[in-house]
């Protein structure tokens, strides 16, 4: 069997150069890739991001939810090359949370990393104990309550594909409720 399947590896991989090498031309040089399909990326120490709670901001009301929220964004958008919009890190204080809203441009998911979270989507509300995560898929409304007398560490991952949010930036009009 083991046999079969490295010649049926060996057979695939020679019928794919002979097709590189019959669309690039016999004998052609393989074009080298543009710079701005692969941009200089910051070393990697650089790019790796830390919880630091004093750089947490503090954000009473966000989507007019009750309490307040602590938190920072680890990473937007600009640092990798896939769907990420944010990911962000913090705190939900007790008795607070994030008011139900819907985004026609992104997705995101709610993760609380201890403790334990109300999670709404759409009308629907489970009480999740951490680790856990929840999405929300575009287009369904969403929120998140902390019930307890306890801080929830929690993250906010927020992906959207590039051209939807192309098109969520160049809106005349703030979008309420959506992302922006």
């Amino acid at each position: 069997m083991k046999k079969r399947l490295a010649m049926a590896l060996l057979f695939l991989a020679a019928s794919v150069a002979a097709i590189v090498a019959q669309q690039a031309g016999a004998g052609a040089p393989v074009p080298t890739p543009s710079p701005a399909a692969n941009p200089p990326r910051l070393p990697l120490a650089e790019r790796i991001a830390h919880t630091d709670p004093s750089r947490y901001r503090s954000s009473p009301g966000v989507h007019g939810g009750p309490g307040q929220l602590s938190f920072f964004a680890l990473f937007n958008g600009d640092v990798i090359d896939a769907n990420l919009w944010f990911l962000h890190r913090g705190v939900i204080q007790p008795k607070s949370g994030i008011g139900q809203h819907f985004h026609n441009y992104c997705e995101e998911m709610f993760v609380i990393l201890d403790g334990e979270a109300q999670f709404t989507i759409d009308g629907r509300t489970s009480t999740l104990k951490g680790p856990a995560g929840a999405p929300a898929r575009m287009g369904h409304s969403h929120a998140i309550y902390n019930a307890t007398d306890t801080p929830v560490q929690w993250m906010n991952i927020n992906a959207s594909c590039r051209s939807c949010r192309s098109r969520a930036r160049r809106r005349p009009t703030p979008m309420p409720r959506r992302c922006s």
